[in-house]
């Protein structure tokens, strides 16, 4: 929520009455040290972009209901978490394409573009976040980019068929298991149809989400990466070993 000055003000008088000067400042410092992935623009001022924001499922446009209960709210990684997966990769990325699962506004997509993917595939539900997505593509602005060949697909992720070629799939923690679960066995189904080498990142790799593959049972996990704010703590898995 935002506060104006008045009220922020108001807050930590408040506060200093009720629970004291010393954890008082303890919170204070909390908020100024704390990182805010929602309120964070400084992607967008490198690039020219509108990639910002937190935006709950009410406000995503999603007429799917399992998918719309499902769903969880927007809110884009920073740069550099994705750069660091994405480097760890043990892939030649011009043979590989890149599939981002909840593609949002894009941001993970424009930042895997400065690898040198094949493709670069977004699947997105929400209409307006597609849309600003879109924008976003034609807006960056950014001479590290080594891939210019974007796909966006204004699709249910229940509905979306993978590539028949060697894939790299992201996922930034877009929806819960009732529909992660499906997902994943639509990749599965697609491994059998056309078998070739691929690999699932991770984001906000939670104890549920690592159940759900293990249950999913065609991939293993070979990276877990854990980070001081849990949010970007994150997995790889693949089926090629």
């Amino acid at each position: 929520m935002n506060y104006t000055w008045k009220e922020k003000l108001a807050i930590i008088k408040d506060s200093l009455v009720m629970i004291g000067p010393i954890l008082s400042l303890r919170y204070i410092l909390i908020y100024l040290l704390g990182y805010m992935p929602g309120s964070d623009r400084s992607f967008d001022r490198k690039y020219g972009t509108d990639t910002t924001g937190l935006i709950s499922t009410s406000k995503l446009s999603i007429s799917d209901v399992k998918s719309s209960s499902n769903a969880i709210v927007y809110l884009p990684a920073p740069e550099g978490v994705t750069r660091y997966m994405l480097q760890s990769l043990p892939v030649n990325h011009p043979e590989f394409t890149f599939v981002d699962y909840g593609s949002g506004k894009g941001r993970v997509m424009l930042t895997a573009s400065t690898f040198p993917f094949k493709k670069i595939i977004g699947v997105e539900i929400s209409s307006d976040l597609h849309a600003i997505a879109k924008k976003n593509i034609q807006a960056y602005k950014n001479p590290r980019q080594k891939c210019s060949n974007f796909e966006l697909n204004l699709v249910n992720a229940l509905d979306y068929t993978p590539p028949p070629v060697p894939t790299v799939f992201h996922f930034y923690h877009p929806f819960l298991p009732e529909v992660l679960a499906p997902v994943l066995n639509n990749i599965k189904q697609s491994l059998q149809a056309h078998p070739r080498p691929i690999y699932i990142l991770y984001l906000y790799h939670l104890d549920y989400v690592a159940a759900t593959f293990r249950q999913a049972g065609f991939v293993s996990l070979i990276k877990e990466v854990k980070c001081l704010n849990s949010q970007y703590n994150w997995a790889l898995y693949t089926n090629s070993r």
